[in-house]
């Protein structure tokens, strides 16, 4: 053998010893560097999540790895393991001094360590909240899940999301499971919640296949991928419909029965004040929800401050157009809207009138927001109506992206016409939308220079309550009826922290809360129940948007 050959053989064993090294410490001990900390630990994280991981899209082009194969598990065993996960990657993060990292660094580490802290506090109350809840729990969640997050861009991606499906008679097992523990402890969701539930696993049971998002989204996109052939698109929508029908529809069938039985140990006390140590796990859920530690006494007086202050202003803009001085804001905003009255009503097309004037609004963001930010993605931003199954529990409107991450959709809740009027639609569609939600996580998401948990973690506060304000900035508001809709929105925004305060730290009741908000926010009885329920399922988080505009 040559002196080179020798040379060049002993150079490649090095190599390969140095990466073998390097990979040992990244998997294994403290990384060579604090980004190689940073996105080893956040995917130890997500393993225990393959659902939030496949979200994530961090791992979905790595061959080998089966996380797009599974859901999410639904175990008491399950947490724990994330739990001691928190500690093992805050006791590591905790040998990096921050003083000798750069500025964002020092950023990344407070914020992960925040996170982490924050988790293995709240590790306590794993089984306070309630997995199964009619505005977002996990039997509504798994469709979505399946037709929007679960990638297809091959054969191999189809077949796992048959695996997927086929899993969810196991992971419906397992909720029934957990929800037994819970009763234990006397966590179960009051009863006009439990019927919410009911009827959505009733509906999703007896949803034909073109109505099933699970099997519509399937066929159109192995229809459409060009590396899926005809031939197994066929097979593969076959064994998509049989196992809808065969295993599916019967697990929700079967969680509907369980609910019922459920049922009898059900009150209608909606607070979590009535838990054990009920005050402690809400003051966990603000701090979650806001990331600032503060008394719930403290954070009602503030609201209270707030409203005095909204409805000052809406009482101002109001005088300016001609309405009688007055402080019975509910009358005066009841007269605005007979006034304004052009709202969704369906016509004989439809809603498309309405859609379209949406659309007209995003285009307009859309132009107006090359003048104030430098990075603007071109991510596609749409508006569609929500199903009317999804309806039922939701709010006006929510934002979500599409399964590839590359476009984003307003969903809009067109169930009560007379809750949308014209005049107050800029002020959601900026807020959903632009410079409101999709932007904000086009940017987030495109930012690869931040470690991956900055990207897709998400604080609620931290992206709730400023778009409405920055898009008046922006010149986006543009007629006294649309600033009566911006100030509208910060009323409710606020008389929703009252109230979230009110059930779970005051001890309100449902019709209690409901009154209050329909008198201080001039909305309809039923936007007001449906808001009510969605404070009474998530605690903490109705009071995110106003911390994150104050």
């Amino acid at each position: 053998m040559t002196a080179r050959k020798k040379y060049g053989l002993g150079s490649l064993a090095i190599l390969l010893v140095i990466c073998g090294i390097s990979m040992v410490k990244l998997l294994w001990f403290k990384p060579f560097t604090f980004h190689q900390f940073l996105e080893r630990s956040y995917l130890q994280l997500l393993w225990n999540d393959p659902e939030a991981l496949t979200q994530t899209g961090l791992l979905n082009d790595v061959p080998f790895l089966d996380h797009n194969s599974r859901l999410t598990r639904n175990t008491r065993e399950r947490s724990g393991e994330m739990t001691e996960t928190g500690k093992d990657v805050l006791a590591l993060l905790e040998e990096y001094d921050p003083e000798e990292l750069d500025e964002n660094d020092r950023i990344s580490y407070l914020i992960f360590k925040w996170f982490l802290q924050h988790n293995i506090n709240a590790a306590e109350f794993a089984q306070y909240d309630y997995p199964i809840n009619q505005y977002s729990g996990q039997h509504t969640r798994f469709p979505k899940f399946m037709a929007r997050a679960h990638p297809i861009n091959d054969r191999s991606d189809a077949e796992d999301y048959l695996t997927r499906i086929a899993e969810w008679p196991s992971k419906v097992l397992e909720l029934i499971d957990d929800m037994e523990q819970r009763k234990a402890l006397g966590v179960v969701p009051p009863t006009g919640i439990l019927d919410q539930c009911i009827v959505q696993c009733s509906a999703l049971k007896r949803k034909t296949l073109e109505g099933d998002v699970i099997y519509s989204s399937f066929v159109t996109r192995i229809g459409a991928c060009s590396k899926i052939s005809s031939q197994d698109s066929i097979q593969l929508g076959d064994k998509c419909r049989k196992l809808l029908f065969e295993e599916v529809k019967p697990a929700y069938g079967r969680l509907q029965e369980y609910l019922v039985l459920l049922r009898k140990h059900s009150k209608e006390i909606h607070g979590v004040w009535r838990f054990p140590n009920g005050d402690a796990y809400y003051q966990q859920c603000l701090e979650g929800h806001t990331t600032v530690s503060i008394d719930p006494s403290e954070l009602y007086e503030t609201g209270k401050k707030e409203l005095e202050k909204v409805r000052l202003s809406i009482l101002a803009e109001l005088a300016d157009l001609g309405y009688s001085d007055s402080t019975d804001l509910p009358s005066m905003l009841a007269q605005f809207n007979a006034d304004h009255a052009t709202s969704f009503a369906p016509t004989d097309s439809g809603y498309d009138h309405a859609l379209n004037h949406l659309a007209d609004i995003i285009d307009t963001a859309n132009e107006r927001m090359q003048l104030f930010f430098h990075t603007t993605p071109n991510d596609v931003l749409t508006v569609e109506r929500m199903t009317p199954r999804r309806e039922m529990g939701s709010p006006l409107a929510y934002y979500a992206r599409t399964a590839d991450g590359e476009a984003g959709t307003v969903f809009m809740n067109l169930s009560r016409p007379a809750d949308l009027p014209f005049y107050s639609m800029p002020t959601l569609i900026h807020h959903e939308g632009i410079p409101g939600h999709h932007l904000q996580r086009s940017v987030r998401l495109s930012n690869t220079d931040l470690p991956s948990f900055r990207r897709f973690i998400p604080f609620t506060s931290y992206t709730e309550g400023w778009a409405e304000y920055l898009a008046d900035e922006m010149g986006l508001i543009t007629t006294p009826q649309q600033k009566i809709g911006l100030l509208r929105s910060d009323l409710l925004r606020t008389v929703r922290l009252l109230c979230d305060l009110g059930i779970h730290h005051k001890k309100w009741l449902r019709d209690q809360a409901i009154d209050y908000l329909v008198e201080n926010a001039g909305v309809s009885k039923e936007l007001a129940a449906r808001e009510i329920d969605r404070y009474i399922v998530d605690p903490g988080q109705g009071c995110a948007y106003k911390v994150g505009q104050l």
